[in-house]
C-alpha cells in the first residue's frame, strides 16, 4: 500500500498493512476526543485553572 491509501483505508475504519501515523493529521481540538479525555486535561494537564 502506498501511504495514502493505508490513510484512506484507515480512515474508512478499514485494516491496513501496517499502522499509519499522522500526529498532526488532527488539530487539538479533534485530538482530545479520540483520547477520550476532557478538553482542558488535555490541553493543559494537571494543572489548576
Amino acid at each position: 500500500m502506498t501511504p495514502k491509501q493505508r490513510m484512506l483505508t484507515a480512515i474508512a475504519g478499514g485494516k491496513p498493512d501496517i499502522v499509519p501515523v499522522a500526529p498532526y493529521f488532527w488539530g487539538a481540538e479533534y485530538r482530545w476526543k479520540i483520547v477520550g479525555v476532557e478538553i482542558w486535561e488535555f490541553l493543559y494537564g494537571d494543572r489548576e485553572m
